[in-house]
């Protein structure tokens, strides 16, 4: 709880640099009584870095609706960091996720590690 408040107050006030802390954090802990906090972060920091911090921080709770709805959004975010995050993690049952990874697959100007990445994951295990 003091590690959530501490981390609304940084991304109420855009304390972006504190918020990073706070989140590293909340990698360690991995506490789901935190995704409501990781889920905003994403959705509302301006700050790339808190961003992909933030997804980085939600892996362990991946196949929770609210999780799995972020880390789809991400796969078009702007950071390729969250990309990655995002491809890893991806719900191949999902048309919309199985598209844009043939996306990244395609598109030659996309990160190489990225496109990388989702031709193993589309490639399956």
């Amino acid at each position: 709880p003091v590690l959530e408040a501490a981390g609304a107050a940084a991304l109420a006030s855009g304390d972006m640099y504190r918020l990073c802390a706070v989140l590293e954090a909340l990698e360690v802990v991995a506490d789901p009584a935190s995704i409501a906090l990781l889920c905003a972060v994403v959705h509302d920091a301006p700050y790339s870095y808190a961003r992909w911090k933030a997804l980085a921080a939600l892996v362990p709770h991946v196949e929770r609706a609210e999780v799995d709805a972020v880390l789809t959004d991400a796969l078009w975010d702007s950071e390729a960091e969250a990309r990655l995050i995002a491809c890893d993690q991806a719900d191949l049952d999902s048309p919309a996720v199985r598209a844009r990874l043939d996306e990244f697959i395609a598109d030659e100007r996309e990160d190489k590690e990225l496109r990388a990445l989702a031709r193993e994951v589309r490639a399956g295990p």
